[in-house]
């Protein structure tokens, strides 16, 4: 199973949470199915804008095919 780090960054001046992952068709398929979220071709990931409604979507949406590492983002809050 693949892990999905979960990050903080700051893109397009607001804190977003960044889907740290190694690039697979399948995965990418899935997270772009996630309301909301974007690319960021700077910083080479998915994100969206942080907050608990997103961080609860991205958990949600990956839960079945991906372990959620979460360390980092609760580091930053």
């Amino acid at each position: 199973m693949i892990t999905i780090t979960l990050q903080p960054i700051f893109h397009k001046n607001a804190e977003q949470i960044a889907l740290m992952y190694q690039n697979k068709a399948s995965i990418n398929k899935e997270v772009k199915k996630i309301k909301g979220v974007q690319w960021s071709q700077s910083n080479k990931c998915w994100y969206l804008p942080l907050s608990r409604p997103n961080y609860n979507a991205i958990v949600a949406a990956t839960q079945a095919y991906a372990i959620v590492d979460t360390t980092a983002l609760k580091q930053y809050l």
